[in-house]
């Protein structure tokens, strides 16, 4: 519990560093909102209008792109984004697990978060046909997201040690978006 106040207040310290930044924070939102929910509400009219088994598998696709962009994000961002370095709390007496589910849950509020959750929210909607399967689809796509974010903190507790050299974490900002590249360009 400490360990989220903790990663949460960070958080807000270094978007209040500045009247500046602060200020770009609220734009980044603003803009966020303003672009990404009528995407997502396209999304969403355009799983309902398209049959359902095609529907199904476009989100299935979706889902597992995101799942494997969202896992790699901090992987690439590592160098970058010195947020995502659990180390500097690894000699503090707080046992892994806390700081597994701290960084877990922090991952919620953080701002590349919010660019999903307009989309999660667009495939919900798209994807159920009657009231009563929006509760079963909210629980599984939030198991989904939990599991995603889970994925991606379990990724960087695992490689934490290999991404601290600058060499090999220069390497993958490098290699993962060619592989993704190469990915794209091979489903075509």
């Amino acid at each position: 519990n400490a360990i989220l106040w903790l990663k949460c207040r960070l958080t807000m310290r270094g978007h209040q560093t500045s009247a500046s930044t602060t200020v770009g924070t609220v734009l980044l939102l603003l803009f966020t909102f303003l672009s990404l929910t009528p995407a997502a509400m396209v999304v969403s009219a355009f799983l309902s209008a398209v049959e359902r088994e095609p529907a199904r598998e476009l989100t299935h696709i979706a889902l597992a792109t995101m799942y494997a962009v969202w896992i790699g994000f901090p992987v690439m961002g590592f160098k970058i984004n010195e947020f995502f370095d659990v180390t500097r709390l690894l000699h503090y007496p707080v046992p892994a697990s806390h700081l597994f589910a701290a960084g877990m849950l922090s991952s919620f509020l953080e701002l590349s978060s919010f660019l999903i959750y307009p989309f999660l929210i667009g495939v919900w909607i798209g994807n159920c046909e009657a009231l009563w399967q929006a509760p079963l689809g909210a629980l599984v796509l939030a198991l989904f997201t939990v599991q995603t974010f889970a994925m991606a903190q379990l990724t960087l507790f695992l490689l934490v040690h290999v991404l601290n050299h600058r060499r090999v974490s220069e390497l993958l900002l490098i290699a993962i978006p060619l592989i993704m590249f190469l990915v794209v360009c091979g489903l075509e």
